[in-house]
This record gives C-alpha cells, sequence and structure tokens, in this order.
C-alpha cells in the first residue's frame, strides 16, 4: 500500500499542471473581466502605429499588442481592458 501511495505522489507531482484561466508561468492570477474586447484593443493599437499584429493578449487588466510598424520596425502597446487608456507605446 505505501510503495502504491509513492508511486501514485511521484506521478501526481511529476505531472506538468495544465494551463489554466489566469495562469501563466506558473503563478495565478486574478481573473478580470475586460471591458474593451480584443479587436477594441487590436484598432487601439493600430492607431498607435501597429501594422502588423504578431501577438495580443490579456494579462492582469492590461491588453498588450505586439507587432510591426509599417517600417518594419517592432512595436509594443499596452492598452488598459477597463478604459481602452493607452499606458505603453515602445518602438524598437
Amino acid at each position: 500500500m505505501r510503495l502504491m501511495l509513492a508511486a501514485l505522489a511521484v506521478v501526481v507531482t511529476a505531472t506538468p499542471a495544465l494551463a489554466g484561466p489566469g495562469e501563466y508561468r506558473g503563478r495565478v492570477e486574478p481573473y478580470v473581466e475586460a471591458s474593451v474586447s480584443r479587436e477594441q484593443a487590436a484598432a487601439i493599437a493600430f492607431e498607435q502605429g501597429v501594422f502588423d499584429i504578431h501577438q495580443i493578449r490579456l494579462r492582469s487588466g492590461v491588453w498588450r499588442v505586439e507587432g510591426q510598424t509599417n517600417n518594419n520596425q517592432n512595436i509594443e502597446v499596452e492598452i488598459d481592458a477597463q478604459s481602452g487608456a493607452v499606458l505603453k507605446r515602445e518602438i524598437a
């Protein structure tokens, strides 16, 4: 019986956790409902110079949009998911 429990403990601890809503790199973040939709965030990012979106994701109440400008420069825009305000605009 002890051997079976020990084997079960190894299997459970060795199994990688499945990422669910609000999980990122092993830490759980509180669920935040966005007033600004993904499409609205993309439109705001486009107004800020994002010509080609590579990635858009919501984390901790902030939409993060990564892409390129029309001059092929990398650009990142962060948008508040509640108000739609631009929090950060960075061109690299």
